[in-house]
């Protein structure tokens, strides 16, 4: 059984338990039938804490200017695949379009505000001399990926924690969460 249904919990439950290795329960040396029960958490856990502020040096212009256009290639060459389709990917379709229609009121997206801060991201991540680089060959440092970029921005993302808890309200209000009630914490 898993809880809530529908969410494809069953499915990586079965991956978790096909990945590990069981051995059979003996009973003097020989191999006799048995059953085996396997519980897989898969709990949120505690928040995130939001990212450290930034404390590296303030991009110059010319770095931001370079980023500007690294980051419009990078959008260019790489659209933004359209939101939550991979988050949403395992749960039921009859829930999906509800569930997405909560995402896009809650966590609206903006590709505007994205992509400046991926600009931010690669002006702190890269420095200008290997921004100049790439201007002049189109080379950029392998070790640096849009992911790190964003991460690099992070700490002006604003803070959604409310919205999850209200997308998390939702949710159970609508469909079963299990023993949990909807802020998370367990009846003792």
């Amino acid at each position: 059984m898993t809880r809530p249904e529908g969410l494809g919990f069953k499915d990586a439950a079965v991956q978790v338990v096909r990945t590990g290795i069981i051995r059979p329960r003996t009973v003097d040396g020989v191999p006799v039938p048995a059953t085996f029960r396997v519980s897989v958490d898969f709990g949120l856990g505690e928040e995130l804490p939001p990212p450290p502020p930034y404390t590296g040096p303030k991009p110059t212009p010319r770095a931001m200017s370079l980023a500007a256009q690294l980051s419009a290639e990078t959008f260019a060459a790489h659209p933004m695949p359209e939101p939550w389709a991979e988050d949403l990917r395992g749960l039921a379709a009859d829930r999906r379009e509800i569930v997405l229609g909560w995402l896009n009121e809650l966590f609206p997206h903006d590709p505007t505000e994205l992509q400046r801060l991926l600009t931010l991201g690669i002006a702190r991540t890269i420095s200008q001399k290997d921004l100049e680089t790439w201007s002049q060959t189109g080379q950029l440092p392998s070790s640096v990926t849009p992911a790190m970029a964003l991460e690099a921005a992070g700490d002006l993302v604003e803070d959604r924690t409310e919205a999850w808890t209200e997308l998390r309200r939702r949710f159970c209000a609508r469909w079963d969460c299990g023993p949990s009630d909807v802020s998370g914490s367990t009846d003792s």
